[in-house]
């Protein structure tokens, strides 16, 4: 049988596999040559890399997990799952520059997407692109699984009050898969 991660639930609900398990399926795809790899073999590559980095605050697991992942974004056509978890992982590192074309496209690729709409929301905060944030928070409370932080944050955006910027991208290191 072939492996697939749970992605129903986008990065937020995903579950992963014992960790021998998670080795057998990075050891499986490394084994093919790259060029013969689907945009589903990069992204399950580069999830499992993510994830064992997160566990282990490894940079380089880290690194070649994003690199997969980018390699599943840009296959055509993209894996609408790589381009949501490369802007996570791109903004709890703190690279919202980068992070925000990706949650442009997750957002063009699933424009019914709470997530994305929400990781595109925070990476316009963190760069003080005040409008776009408050443009992308009237599409997310509309989405299903709102929270209560969504309204709130709405409600800020539109009132003009300053919003405190460490809890408006706090949600992203909330969604580390642990």
């Amino acid at each position: 049988t072939v492996f697939k991660i749970d992605r129903s639930d986008g990065p937020v609900g995903r579950t992963y596999p014992p960790m021998q398990v998670r080795d057998e399926v990075v050891a499986t795809i490394r084994t093919r040559p790259e060029e013969s790899r689907s945009a589903l073999d990069w992204y399950t590559l580069g999830s499992l890399l993510v994830y064992q980095g997160c566990l282990d605050e490894n940079d380089g697991l880290l690194k070649e997990g994003i690199n997969c992942l980018m390699r599943a974004a840009s296959a055509t056509p993209p894996d609408p799952e790589a381009v949501l978890d490369l802007c996570w992982i791109l903004a709890v590192r703190r690279l919202e520059a980068m992070a925000v074309h990706y949650a442009i496209q997750a957002t063009e690729l699933m424009p019914d997407r709470r997530d994305a709409w929400r990781f595109r929301a925070n990476c316009h905060l963190a760069l003080k692109q005040r409008e776009q944030a408050l443009e992308c928070m009237k599409k997310v409370v509309v989405l299903a699984e709102t929270s209560p932080d969504d309204h709130e944050l709405l409600a800020d955006l539109k009132s003009g009050k300053d919003v405190d910027f460490s809890k408006a991208v706090m949600g992203f290191a909330q969604l580390v898969y642990l």
